[in-house]
């Protein structure tokens, strides 16, 4: 609980995406995490933060597309136990022998994917590190939901303030303008 409300508390989106690989990486005793979230604009995955290994350069995923791609499309999680065919390439992994892959959904949409992975060596993904991960990828979705809602807000705001400056300066030229011919007709009236 207390995990998923210091999520929540985060509003700026790349120190949140970092926070959250790294939790997922400690929490299920992982070798590496990668997180893609969804661009809103054009729909395809991103690699938004890793932790224990290197975020694969311009790696963009189509929705469908791969391992990380089907796990966004169809909202299901899915575990990969054993050596990976394509040695885990797809899912942005290399010589990974277990693998999880949760989808991040607010509002009933997928919202990015959390990619877990553990090398030969080490014990697979038993039924209780998908449990915690579920709860935590949750969470990470509505902070993340959050975080993107607190940054369009803020933008709003700073067009709003422009906007508002905009209209103060037309406002201000409008009464000068205003003032100077009538100054002249008082003069003249006065006369």
């Amino acid at each position: 609980m207390s995990l998923t409300q210091a999520l929540v508390a985060t509003t700026d989106l790349d120190s949140l995406a970092a926070r959250v690989a790294e939790l997922a990486t400690r929490e299920a005793d992982a070798d590496s995490a990668l997180l893609l979230l969804v661009d809103s604009e054009t729909g395809v995955l991103y690699p938004a933060a890793s932790y224990g290994q290197a975020p694969p350069a311009g790696a963009l995923l189509r929705i469908g597309e791969g391992i990380a791609g089907w796990v966004a499309k169809t909202v299901e999680p899915l575990t990969l136990q054993g050596t990976l065919v394509d040695g885990g390439r797809s899912a942005g992994f290399a010589e990974t022998a277990s693998a999880v892959c949760l989808p991040l959904v607010a509002k009933g949409r997928a919202v990015g994917v959390l990619l877990l992975a553990k090398g030969a060596g080490s014990v697979p993904f038993s039924e209780a590190d998908n449990e915690l991960l579920s709860i935590l990828a949750e969470g990470a979705a509505v902070a993340v939901e959050n975080a993107r809602l607190f940054t369009d807000l803020q933008r709003a705001y700073a067009r709003l303030a422009e906007l508002d400056h905009r209209k103060n300066e037309f406002i201000s030229l409008a009464a000068h303008e205003l003032r100077s011919p009538l100054a002249a007709v008082i003069t003249y009236a006065t006369l």
